[in-house]
């Protein structure tokens, strides 16, 4: 019974989230050197640290909040803020690239926060184990897939057209299981805020 909304809506936003946060700390380094014209590592990991940070503060902001609505608006603003980076690289814009982690960053707590907590009310002591490990098969497929896939195609199409391409399929993505309610009836009381 947890299947559906588990493969409808948990698994996916898990992976969508780890997809753009893997896709941004595996290509910091180059964007960093492309956009700030700085081969400083220390930068790279400054703009890790904000990604990664803003994102554990967001999680506090919501402690009380409903899941539901807590990852739908995390995957909104995750896709926002990757949206933006992808315009920092192709105008060579700092206020972008940092506008963008920032905004990424919210939205990625957000996302974790909301889509762990729809995974543990799913769970019942005899699946628990079975379903918390599947959420992280599905984050780490999405850390490590899209990557993959952004690495193969910067060699046909060039970097920026990759991360156009990653992106458009994470918004897509993203829309898909926000709006279509596969999951509605199993999360009744978690779509209220409390």
């Amino acid at each position: 019974e947890v299947r559906r909304p588990f493969f409808s809506f948990v698994a996916p936003a898990c992976f969508l989230l780890f997809a753009l946060n893997g896709t941004v700390i595996a290509l910091i380094p180059g964007y960093v050197e492309t956009v700030l014209h700085s081969e400083n590592l220390a930068i790279g990991g400054l703009i890790i640290f904000l990604l990664l940070g803003v994102g554990g503060l967001a999680q506090l902001l919501v402690q009380r909040r409903a899941p539901v609505p807590v990852t739908q608006a995390g995957l909104v603003l995750t896709v926002i803020g990757a949206w933006i980076m992808l315009e920092a690289g192709r105008s060579i814009s700092m206020i972008f690239l940092f506008g963008g982690i920032l905004i990424q960053g919210i939205g990625s707590g957000l996302t974790f926060k909301g889509s762990l907590g729809l995974a543990g009310m799913l769970s019942k002591p005899a699946t628990r184990a079975h379903l918390f490990s599947s959420y992280y098969v599905a984050a780490y497929l999405g850390a490590i897939v899209p990557v993959v896939m952004v690495g193969w195609l910067t060699l046909i199409f060039g970097l920026q057209s990759a991360l156009f391409i990653l992106t458009s399929f994470i918004t897509a993505g993203s829309l898909l299981i926000t709006l279509v309610p596969f999951w509605r009836p199993v999360f009744q009381g978690a779509t209220e805020h409390v």
